[in-house]
């Protein structure tokens, strides 16, 4: 919750910009206990989002409710992960495609991350709970960049 409070982590002032941080709420308690420092941290520097975690296991990840195994997250909180399992995410810069190239780079970053959820790992365990899920996702980043034109 505190990664980008650099009066507690100063050594982090220079590296700190470059993460984007989450904080998942795994109980009704937790809103009451963390929600107001969570939302005065990200009065002082937009960070950290919020991960409803109660959502994530209850309606899984397409609306419907379903139940979703998932414990964590990935740091960004893009993708709800099980135990074992491995976060399979591809990022698309808009800045470096034209307008006519983007919408097939999007399906392209689709197909790459559908083909890496293929691959086997090592683990029997990770390899089970992936083929389960088949999480990706395609994270669309440099938006600031992209609206202001640069």
């Amino acid at each position: 919750m505190h990664l980008k409070d650099y009066d507690l982590f100063p050594d982090r002032k220079d590296i700190g910009w470059m993460s984007n941080n989450s904080v998942a709420l795994q109980t009704s308690e937790d809103f009451s206990t963390y929600l107001p420092a969570v939302a005065e941290r990200g009065a002082d520097n937009g960070e950290p989002g919020i991960l409803n975690m109660i959502n994530v296991r209850k309606y899984g990840r397409v609306g419907e409710k379903r139940h979703d195994g998932a414990v964590a997250v990935n740091p960004c909180g893009e993708i709800p992960l099980e135990s074992m399992e491995l976060c399979n995410l591809v990022e698309v810069f808009p800045t470096r495609c034209t307008p006519e190239q983007f919408d097939r780079t999007l399906e392209l970053a689709t197909f790459y991350a559908t083909t890496v959820s293929l691959l086997r790992s090592h683990s029997r365990e990770t390899n089970e709970v992936v083929a389960r899920n088949r999480r990706i996702g395609v994270s669309v980043s440099g938006l600031a960049d992209w609206i202001d034109g640069t």
